[in-house]
């Protein structure tokens, strides 16, 4: 996702968080109930990154078509974000 015009003073670096992700893996063998951020990338796209832990730590990475799980049937993406514009 881009946004269509320049964010607001203190929105314009990937600092700041915009958005609210819920992702669902539904596989008996995911990872059940996923949480998740967006913010924004230097070119005004909406980077999508989970946090999960797994026990022993806590690791961050980009949501992608095989990360955190493989999408498949069943499996849910929830995006709620606002952004201020400037």
């Amino acid at each position: 996702m881009s946004l269509p015009l320049d964010p607001a003073a203190g929105f314009q670096d990937s600092e700041a968080n915009i958005a609210v992700v819920k992702l669902r893996d539904s596989s008996a063998s995911g990872f059940g109930h996923v949480a998740a951020v967006g913010h924004l990338t230097d070119d005004k796209r909406i980077r999508l990154g989970y946090l999960v832990s797994d026990g022993t730590y806590a690791r961050w990475g980009v949501i992608d078509s095989t990360t955190p799980f493989t999408w498949a049937a069943g499996d849910k993406l929830s995006l709620s974000f606002a952004c201020p514009v400037g």
